[in-house]
C-alpha cells in the first residue's frame, strides 16, 4: 500500500486535482506547521495499515475460494445469490441432500 502526500508552496486547484488523480492521498500547501504534518502522517499511516489489512484479508478469502471445486464454486455463487437448497438442487440437477453436502464442504473450506 502506497500513500502519497503532495506538498507545495504554490498550490492551485487544478494542481490539487491533478495530484489527487495521480494518487496523492493528501495535498498540503506551505506554510504548514510540524504538528499539522505529523497529524497528517499519522492519519495516512493508519489508513495504509487498514488498507493493508483489508488487502490481506481479501487475499486469504481468495486463497480459500481457490480450494473449492468447480461444482462448489457454482453452489457458492448460487448460495450467495440467495437461492434455497431446493432451488439450487433444481438448478444444478442434484438432490437437496447433495446440495447441503456441497454447502457444508464450502463452509469448511472457506472456514466460515
Amino acid at each position: 500500500v502506497r500513500a502519497i502526500v503532495f506538498m507545495t508552496g504554490f498550490g492551485t486547484i487544478p494542481m490539487t486535482v491533478q495530484a489527487m488523480r495521480a494518487g496523492a492521498v493528501e495535498f498540503l500547501t506551505k506554510p504548514f506547521d510540524e504538528d499539522q504534518l505529523l497529524t497528517l502522517l499519522q492519519a495516512v499511516r493508519a489508513r495504509a495499515v487498514a488498507e493493508g489489512r483489508k488487502w490481506h484479508h481479501a487475499r486469504q478469502v481468495e486463497e480459500k475460494y481457490q480450494r473449492l471445486t468447480q461444482r462448489e464454486r457454482q453452489v457458492f455463487s448460487l448460495v450467495a445469490g440467495g437461492l434455497s437448497h431446493k432451488q439450487i438442487a433444481r438448478q444444478i440437477g442434484t438432490s437437496e441432500v447433495t446440495t447441503k453436502v456441497h454447502k457444508k464442504n464450502i463452509m469448511n473450506k472457506m472456514q466460515s
